[in-house]
């Protein structure tokens, strides 16, 4: 077996669009911006891209799929989405930490947004009683890009 490391990942000011917020027009899509840092156990030295952990289905996921979501009030219940398709897409991550902002909030800011920080055994509890994740919540291993 190979030796295996922690590595970082790091996805920074990801642009994608969902519905999300308490007022009658944020129930159309509006630009959020996404940042996600990922720690996780992987080979020391990787020789392919099945020894690391793959952050473009992540990405993919976020792009593609999640904006096609329904709407939902609350930024945090986005971020626990987020959270839950992270954990789900491999089992060597050990903690995430997501934050989602929202760039046409407040008009005096660049930004507004929340984040939070999990680790799997926390994820573990928080998961214990709710549903079982869908293929929906889970991003396909591989998408081919333009």
């Amino acid at each position: 077996m190979a030796s295996r490391n922690k590595w970082t990942i790091k996805v920074q000011q990801l642009q994608t669009q969902l519905r999300v917020g308490i007022y009658p027009h944020e129930e159309v899509l509006q630009p959020i911006v996404v940042n996600i840092t990922i720690q996780g156990l992987a080979d020391t030295r990787p020789a392919s891209i099945e020894h690391c952990i793959d952050y473009e289905s992540i990405c993919r996921w976020v792009i593609d799929q999640w904006p096609e979501s329904k709407h939902t009030p609350l930024l945090e219940t986005r971020v626990n989405e987020l959270i839950e398709v992270v954990f789900n897409h491999d089992k060597r991550i050990q903690s995430v930490q997501v934050g989602l902002f929202k760039t046409q909030a407040i008009q005096q800011a660049n930004s507004v947004g929340v984040e939070r920080e999990m680790s799997r055994r926390q994820f573990g509890e928080y998961s214990l009683g709710q549903r079982a994740p869908t293929a929906a919540s889970r991003p396909k291993k591989k998408v081919k890009t333009p």
